[in-house]
């Protein structure tokens, strides 16, 4: 048994969460938690709520309401809406005054302090005089010195750099449309440069994906990286530190999100020493699965800021996606150009939409979402088979109940092929939900072939190792097709093993 921490990049609070959103890394890290679970792997799986996120407070001072509160109301309806996604973290946590989470930050800050992870020094932020506001983040829009695409100062979209702000141009006031002047502030900064080793001996051997390495590769190869950790004057989390006064912006303290939800949920089931038996076993993996656009923090910051504490595990590893468009084009609140979960969740089955979602999921490059293409699908793969399978269980008159010894040959090969490839895609190094639904697409085409073809007795059969594959693609229809068969899921899981491994050891 393996110990895991699964976590889901922190969604902001500033808006409805989208089909964009739930197509990367929501679903994959769901699916995940549920694959090592089945799997019977010890899994501790979590996200939480940016509250204090410089975009939930324009969008709140857009609407006139205040900003914490607009947080707390769309950060529920976000939770609200992976629930019913059947998004299943363990802890959910809100970080807007949350002791777990102001404590989490100043034990990463102390730590980096303590290992001369940090330094000062002053520089120009932009800064509106006609609008009050700083430039850091969601209040102003310049050209990324890296790609030269249009991006905030906190990270580029299009390329996942963090910008240096003093090399940026064009900086425009989203709120007056007016160009910004600089002002002087003396600044945090984390010396990124100290952990390029700790980096590279991380990433040598790290199942990440292409266009990650190519990003970390091109970071680490820059000589001096300086990362702002504070926001003077800014928005962020407001600190008292060494008796001082900080704010500190919420990319830095995403691993504080994590390790406080950890806290707070072990705390809130009485198991307060399970946080430390994750955190302070060295072979526990953290799994981070987070938009190609968080990379930065993820990739650099965190595993940087981890290695300044003694005894916490080292083993992080990122999963990231690329972005989903709508019928061509981005995914856009603003321009109401989105089709959200709640909504669509009204029509289909959070089974289907889930499955779907994954077999088009931009793992590796941007993929489309086109609404009548899902309903094809829909009605005319998923919905019949799946409705079909669970037609015949609820109206045979026999007895069923799994057995090993009833496949013939060509059964067998058929669920060994099937079961190789939904194996190898499903363990860290080669981990890809596109590739898990494909297979599982291509199981339901098998059994749907043997129920046309007249073969009910295979076809039954071939669906009691169907529901207990497709559980972490759509939990609803295989949960209760396995309670009402009284599937023993580790009993199949342990026979399919034991074929892929004597399978091997003929091969041998």
């Amino acid at each position: 048994m393996d110990k895991y921490i699964v976590t889901i990049a922190p969604p902001t609070p500033n808006g409805d969460m989208h089909l964009g959103h739930l197509s990367g890394p929501f679903l994959a890290a769901d699916v995940f938690t549920r694959m090592r679970r089945l799997k019977n792997d010890d899994v501790f799986f979590t996200s939480y709520s940016d509250d204090h996120q410089d975009y939930v407070a324009s969008k709140a001072l857009e609407n006139k309401e205040i900003r914490f509160e607009w947080a707390l109301k769309y950060g529920s309806r976000i939770e609200n809406s992976l629930k019913k996604a059947n998004i299943k973290v363990d802890w959910f946590l809100k970080s807007c005054e949350n002791k777990y989470y102001k404590e989490a930050i100043l034990f990463l800050l102390q730590n980096a302090i303590e290992k001369n992870g940090i330094g000062e020094k002053q520089i120009r932020v932009p800064y509106s005089f006609e609008d009050n506001q700083y430039g850091y983040e969601a209040f102003a829009k310049g050209t990324c010195n890296y790609c030269g695409s249009e991006s905030d100062a906190s990270q580029c979209e299009s390329c996942a750099n963090y910008p240096v702000l003093e090399e940026m141009g064009d900086f425009i006031s989203i709120i007056s449309k007016k160009p910004m002047g600089f002002v002087n502030k003396e600044r945090m900064f984390l010396k990124i440069s100290k952990y390029k080793d700790h980096l590279k001996e991380l990433y040598k051997q790290n199942p990440i994906r292409e266009h990650l390495r190519t990003f970390i590769d091109e970071v680490l190869s820059n000589e001096n990286i300086e990362w702002f950790i504070d926001r003077p004057d800014g928005n962020g989390i407001d600190l008292t530190f060494q008796g001082k006064k900080i704010t500190l912006h919420t990319w830095f303290s995403g691993l504080a999100g994590y390790l406080a939800a950890s806290k707070e949920y072990w705390e809130s089931v009485k198991q307060p020493q399970r946080h430390e038996e994750f955190w302070k076993d060295k072979n526990t993996k953290v799994v981070n699965f987070l938009g190609f656009d968080c990379s930065f923090s993820h990739a650099i910051v965190y595993p940087s800021l981890a290695s300044n504490i003694d005894g916490f595990t080292q083993n992080f590893t990122q999963i990231t996606n690329k972005f989903l468009k709508l019928n061509g084009d981005d995914f856009s609140t603003s321009r109401s150009h989105a089709i959200w979960v709640d909504d669509i969740l009204e029509d289909y089955s959070s089974d289907g939409v889930r499955f779907y979602m994954a077999l088009i999921s931009p793992e590796e490059e941007v993929t489309n979402f086109e609404m009548k293409a899902f309903t094809d699908w829909y009605q005319n793969v998923f919905s019949p088979t799946i409705n079909l399978i669970e037609e015949k269980i609820n109206t045979t008159k026999t007895c069923l109940r799994f057995s090993k010894d009833e496949y013939d040959e060509l059964e067998l090969n058929k669920i060994d092929e099937i079961f190789s490839k939904w194996d190898f895609f499903s363990e860290l190094q080669a981990f890809s939900i596109q590739n898990i639904a494909k297979r599982l697409e291509d199981f339901l085409q098998y059994i749907a072939e043997l129920f046309s073809s007249g073969q009910n007795e295979k076809a039954m059969r071939a669906s009691f190792i169907y529901v207990v594959l497709s559980k972490p693609i759509h939990p609803s229809f295989s949960e209760r097709l396995i309670d009402k068969l009284l599937i023993n899921e580790n009993e199949i899981m342990d026979w399919l093993n034991s074929r892929k491994y004597s399978q091997a050891t003929v091969k041998k």
